[in-house]
């Protein structure tokens, strides 16, 4: 077509390649060179319809052919088609667009929920009541607390004898239970200390 029926065509290497681009810009890219590309096609085609012979009527019959059109219908058409095709495009950029944004706010928004609860519990986390360290903390193998069935706060981790002594006590028995272990005139959890090591040694 270029060839026998020259017609302005504008180069694609005057756009920018649209594969190097993304988003918004891709398609803009692709526009301007689909309408190039059109323009080119159209007046292409209009010039060879106007200069087909096999268009001349011969003598005395109709012509098969449309007239040749004049240089300004040609292109008020290649305008009005160009105009229409940006305004399609530009139309699906739009929706393009508007799907990117909303994504991006879903994400914005889940991830703003996920900090807001993460605050939440640090909060709950920050109010909640601490013990005093026990005078043997150093003797435990964890910091995780539990209460016990007779209401003293024990570390995870004590003795068996610890658990016997706590049993013993529950059921009213009192005194010098175990070797080297004595009762406390006060328990562990009135002194203010949690029970750590053996029976009632705070």
């Amino acid at each position: 077509l270029k060839d026998t029926h020259p017609v302005a065509i504008s180069p694609l290497s005057q756009h920018a390649n649209p594969f190097e681009l993304t988003g918004p810009a891709q398609t803009r890219a692709m526009a301007a060179a689909a309408r190039s590309i059109a323009a080119a096609l159209f007046a292409g085609c209009f010039r060879l319809a106007a200069a087909d012979p096999s268009c001349a009527a011969a003598p005395g019959s109709p012509s098969t052919c449309l007239p040749a059109k004049t240089e300004a219908e040609v292109e008020a058409e290649e305008a009005a088609e160009a105009k229409d095709m940006e305004v399609r495009l530009l139309h699906a950029a739009m929706s393009v667009s508007t799907k990117d944004e909303a994504a991006q706010q879903h994400r914005e928004t889940e991830h703003r929920s996920f900090q807001e609860a993460r605050l939440v519990k640090y909060k709950e986390w920050a109010a909640a009541p601490r013990t005093r360290p026990s005078r043997a903390s150093d003797w435990t193998t964890g910091n995780n607390s539990f209460t016990s069935n007779d209401g003293l706060l024990c570390f995870e981790g004590q003795s068996r004898a610890t658990e016997g002594y706590l049993a013993l006590k529950k059921a009213g028995i009192t005194g010098r239970l175990f070797d080297n272990a004595t009762v406390q005139p006060k328990t562990c959890a009135e002194q203010g200390y949690t029970l750590n090591g053996g029976p009632d040694n705070c």
